[in-house]
């Protein structure tokens, strides 16, 4: 008897404790799924904002890098973090960027919040990475920050 209470209190906790191990993942539109959480559509949204935000970068336009960051981010996304981060660093150290390509094994999103991840090459560094940090703010995907990384 203790035998089976004791079975039976070991599933009520296994059901019960269940949901805290399963994923988030918010399912991707219909389409085909590049990655965890990411679909062909939202690929394509998310790359043309990833492009334009290193054009800004290529050509110093704050404005133009800037302008898909979440306003939740407005802190940091400013002229002056720019220059000392992008300009300073990573101009300096890696130069412009030339071209990337997606890497959806270390890509995912989930419940709004995400990441993108690209290996890239930049003027001064053939192997590097990019990664965006996304986020949900006014049911649209906007950028958090922008990293630029030499490729392990």
């Amino acid at each position: 008897m203790v035998r089976w209470f004791s079975l039976v209190a070991v599933l009520v906790l296994f059901v019960s404790l269940l949901p805290a191990f399963s994923q988030n993942a918010q399912p991707a539109p219909a389409g085909k799924e590049l990655s965890p959480g990411i679909s062909e559509e939202t690929f394509k949204t998310l790359d043309a904002m990833v492009d334009k935000a290193l054009d800004g970068y290529n050509n110093a336009d704050t404005k133009v890098f800037y302008a898909d960051f979440a306003k939740s981010m407005a802190a940091i996304a400013t002229d002056q973090a720019f220059q000392t981060l992008y300009k300073d660093n990573y101009m300096t150290n890696f130069g412009k960027y030339k071209s990337k390509k997606f890497d959806p094994a270390k890509s995912v999103l989930s419940d709004g919040m995400g990441l993108l991840s690209y290996t890239a090459e930049f003027e001064k560094n053939a192997k590097m990475t990019v990664s965006v940090n996304i986020m949900k703010e006014e049911d649209k995907l906007l950028f958090m920050q922008i990293q630029f990384n030499p490729a392990p």
